[in-house]
């Protein structure tokens, strides 16, 4: 059979450049976009820390090396974030003795979210969180205060109160947790949250979550991979249902 060599013609050579070239374009639009909107956060607090009066930020403490924002989902979500860049939770700063204790921070300013749901709220219903970098939108560190879910509260009121380490499934995920006395000094320093020699991209792994339980705390540890993605957020009711 004779070979027939067949060779696009210029149009199509032109109309398949055009498109490639399109569709680089088009992602590099997304990637830009994805990249300006993660910073939103980050640049709230840089206008906190030029505004007069701090807004939109409810506190702006940079002596502290922290503020507090109204967050835009759920009626009595607040967020604690830094007043430094710190991407989140595989920040090396997040390991170093210096640095402020966020999640004590966070912690002492629950009483936002009792105030924006109008009613009092016992503090074995809080739950403070920390997304994993597989489940957050921003790359700037913010600790979720709000009320936690109601099953979920049920199920960690069962561990005994003698019991210091343990796993636990919540939600279909498992969980690590500690019990530990105080928040202060930082709570990621106090036990071995994260594994030994863990670099940065594994330390992004994970999500905390943080309740007050018979007189102490419970600090939760939650990995992602498989169909799971670190999201501590999950154990946060954002209606504060009873």
């Amino acid at each position: 059979m004779p070979v027939v060599n067949v060779t696009p013609s210029r149009s199509a050579v032109v109309l398949l450049m055009g498109g490639a070239t399109a569709l680089l374009c088009g992602v590099m639009l997304c990637l830009f976009y994805w990249h300006y909107q993660s910073g939103a956060l980050w640049r709230i607090v840089q206008h906190c820390a030029v505004d007069a009066a701090h807004r939109p930020c409810t506190i702006y403490k940079a002596k502290d090396g922290y503020a507090v924002l109204k967050a835009r989902e759920g009626q009595g979500q607040y967020l604690l974030l830094p007043t430094q860049p710190i991407r989140g939770i595989e920040a090396d700063p997040l390991l170093h003795a210096d640095t402020p204790p966020y999640v004590q921070q966070a912690w002492e300013q629950r009483h936002f979210v009792a105030y924006a749901y109008g009613i009092p709220i016992a503090d074995e219903r809080f739950l403070l969180a920390i997304n994993s970098r597989w489940a957050r939108s921003q790359e700037q560190l913010h600790i979720h205060i709000d009320c936690m879910r109601e099953d979920v509260r049920q199920i960690l009121a069962h561990i005994p109160r003698e019991a210091r380490a343990g796993e636990v499934r919540l939600l279909g995920h498992m969980y690590r947790w500690w019990r530990v006395p105080t928040l202060e000094p930082p709570a990621l320093q106090m036990v071995s949250f994260f594994p030994k020699g863990a670099d940065e991209r594994e330390r992004g792994r994970y999500g905390v979550a943080v309740i007050a339980s018979q007189g102490a705390f419970l600090l939760l540890r939650n990995r992602a991979g498989g169909m799971g993605w670190g999201y501590a957020e999950e154990l946060q009711d954002h209606q504060c249902r009873p």
